[in-house]
């Protein structure tokens, strides 16, 4: 384990002891199982696991055909509540498609509802697909518990009827003094989100900030729980117009990271919701910052047309330092940056949702201004395809096992995820990088999607759709027909209908790739294609440990399902991962009906999704 190497011997002995312990308490009870479609897992072998948050009302006579014959009529209900059930009323609510565009963006706007006393909302004429919701309320945040796991909100279907649960936020709170041990006053704190509490980068970026008092004291509040760093000063951000930029006391100064450093020394500070982190006191250096400037072009060489953004990170960390704003010329600049290295890299996205980004630049402030970069910007990868539904037939639906089922799913009910390469990217890319790991849309009404933005490398195409009693069947990266006419060949109107022979035969005289995806910059890839079948099972268990001594100190697991029956060995749709919950519960969704052999081992790093793969 590559863990251990750090511990003494007797705590290697220890860590051993504990996961002998974690894989008995999962191989020794129940060594193998069988899922089958809609059959429920035996429950004799672990202890129950709490019963997980109830899924969002639906009425189960619904099809496809009526909700497509319905579209202009779909809407999400529901009401928001606090902590204690009370309503919340006088809370916008908007909600937002996971297929995300500018224009998406303001259609939400358009759509939003603001609850009443009851805490009831109403969002109509929402298309069929998946949606998250927003509901702001100052020094709230939604529930951690309803959250899904490596996710930063969870997805609803359009004809949801769901309970939105605020709570109380985090709050960081500590003071601000200068060498001498006097309070700084106006003196700007922020907060930065590093990582959820289960180690999950979900790029959250800055979250919350305020100003100290007479006393130097501030208070930032309404704080989702995870890891964050704080730091005190002005950013090193820049506007292009009057009133972009608010005048301060500490203008042109490097800000300082608590409890009296850089980022590179900056402790760590964890936030739970509803609690609250006093005695972050943050002892300011006052040192003179440096300036960085530059100009940014387009991929002809010539000045963009349109606003660029300009983002400065640390190089060690990833933290975001500073954001500028280049308008149509291309000149950036950012004021008050600390010595350190650090990457600059811009990015322009058109109204579709295309971007284009240039490659991260390398600096080093070292006692001097750094003048004159020249960032191209360049467009990213994208990557399109077509899902497929495949409902059961009518013997499996009148089967023992199934009959009492009713389900449906349409193809912009699932959503499509690229998962990056997180190792190969490790070794290729620069310390700290802030790639996106992980991104995600959802198909149009035939079925059709598109991966945008997608920086070179290689990804893992994966899908989740909405409806448990669906499983993804078969994913190919190559050699499947591109998505044209295939839409009219499985129309998303129809429930009953199985997929059209002329594409079940293109689809099977392909061979399936199970490489990765290999993408390059600009590149745009099509053929991509995803079956999803009825008839997935799921099975729920917990860890047990009997230790006599106290578990050593905490090291991430993983809980995993592999094939037991030899044919499907090198079908990578027949593998599945997921993490225990911190009592040890853990379960399986939408997996493919069949036998499987159950283990769990350490993970591979603290910071691996935590969402189930």
């Amino acid at each position: 384990m590559n863990t251990s190497s750090h511990l003494t011997t007797t705590n290697r002995r220890r860590v051993a002891a504990f996961f002998l312990f974690l894989v008995a308490a999962c191989i020794g009870l129940a060594a193998s199982f069988e899922a089958r479609a809609q059959a429920p897992a035996d429950a004799t072998a672990l202890p129950s696991p709490p019963q997980p948050t109830p899924s969002p009302t639906r009425n189960p006579t619904d099809d496809g055909a009526s909700k497509a014959a319905n579209a202009a009529t779909l809407s999400l209900t529901g009401r928001v509540v606090d902590e204690s059930g009370e309503p919340a009323s006088g809370v916008p609510v908007a909600a937002y498609p996971t297929n995300y565009s500018s224009d998406s963006f303001r259609q939400a706007q358009l759509n939003a509802n603001t609850t009443d006393e009851q805490g009831n909302f109403k969002i109509d004429g929402l298309a069929p697909g998946l949606y998250s919701l927003s509901a702001p309320l100052r020094g709230f945040v939604p529930d951690p518990n309803d959250t899904p796991p490596g996710r930063a909100t969870p997805v609803y279907r359009a004809g949801d009827n769901v309970t939105v649960r605020l709570v109380k936020g985090g709050v960081i709170t500590g003071s601000v003094t200068d060498a001498n041990g006097e309070p700084l006053i106006a003196m700007t704190v922020r907060a930065y989100f590093v990582r959820d509490l289960e180690g999950n980068d979900l790029r959250a970026g800055f979250v919350g900030g305020d100003q100290t008092d007479d006393r130097g004291v501030f208070r930032i509040y309404g704080l989702r729980q995870g890891v964050y760093v704080v730091v005190a000063g002005n950013d090193s951000s820049s506007g292009s117009g009057p009133g972009m930029r608010i005048p301060s006391l500490y203008e042109g100064e490097a800000p300082t990271y608590y409890p009296s450093g850089t980022r590179d020394t900056a402790s760590e500070v964890t936030v739970r919701a509803g609690q609250e982190t006093s005695g972050i006191d943050i002892h300011y250096r006052g040192e003179r910052g440096r300036r960085i400037t530059g100009t940014v072009t387009s991929a002809q060489g010539q000045p963009p047309d349109a606003g660029v953004s300009v983002v400065l990170t640390h190089a060690s960390t990833g933290t975001q330092a500073g954001f500028a704003y280049s308008p149509p010329g291309g000149a950036f600049s950012f004021e008050g940056v600390a010595d350190g290295e650090y990457e600059v890299q811009a990015r322009s996205t058109t109204r579709n949702g295309a971007s284009s980004t240039s490659t991260p630049q390398r600096i080093t402030m070292s006692g001097a201004d750094v003048t004159g970069l020249k960032l191209t910007l360049s467009p990213l990868a994208s990557a399109s395809g077509n899902l497929v539904t495949e409902p059961l037939n009518e013997a499996a639906r009148v089967s023992e096992v199934c009959k009492e089922r009713r389900s449906s799913l349409l193809p912009q009910e699932a959503i499509i995820v690229a998962r990056r390469d997180e190792l190969n990217a490790a070794k290729n890319q620069r310390a700290g990088r802030r790639t996106p790991q992980r991104l995600e849309t959802s198909p149009g009404a035939g079925g059709v999607f598109t991966l945008r933005n997608l920086e070179s490398g290689r990804y893992r195409v994966e899908s989740q759709p909405a409806d448990e009693n669906w499983y993804v069947r078969d994913i190919q990266l190559s050699a499947a027909p591109t998505p044209t006419a295939a839409t009219s060949a499985r129309p998303a109107t129809t429930r009953k209908e199985s997929a059209a022979p002329a594409r079940r035969e293109s689809v099977a005289a392909a061979p399936p790739s199970r490489e990765w995806l290999e993408l390059k910059a600009g590149q745009e890839t099509t053929g991509l294609f995803i079956r999803v079948a009825e008839g997935a099972a799921s099975l729920s268990g917990r860890l047990v440990a009997e230790l006599t001594t106290p578990p050593p100190a905490f090291v991430p697991v993983r809980v995993h399902l592999v094939p037991a029956e030899r044919e499907q060995a090198d079908n990578a749709m027949r593998y599945y991962e997921t993490a225990p919950a911190s009592d040890g519960g853990f379960s399986f969704k939408h997996l493919a009906p069949g036998k499987y052999l159950i283990l769990a081992r350490p993970a591979e790093s603290a910071a691996s999704d935590a969402g189930a793969r």
